[in-house]
């Protein structure tokens, strides 16, 4: 889950370089507050993040539904 993924990287471990990428399913589940934590840990270290859910589908699970708002304005 990206929880244990989070944990690790604030122990120091399984960091992330910009030789990785994300691959997030069931992305729709996701708050906006854990989404910009991830997005902006890939963002410092280079790493690509891809989002893959169904935004009518499941409902996000914290606060927010930033996958929704990016299909809507970016489209996908």
């Amino acid at each position: 889950t990206l929880a244990s993924w989070e944990r690790a990287w604030s122990t120091g471990r399984e960091q992330l370089t910009d030789k990785h990428v994300l691959v997030i399913d069931e992305a729709a589940m996701l708050g906006t507050r854990q989404l910009g934590r991830v997005l902006e840990k890939a963002r410092q270290a280079g790493a690509k993040v891809v989002l893959v859910g169904d935004s009518r589908q499941l409902q996000a699970i914290e606060a927010g539904s930033p996958f929704r708002v990016l299909v809507e304005r970016i489209g996908s």
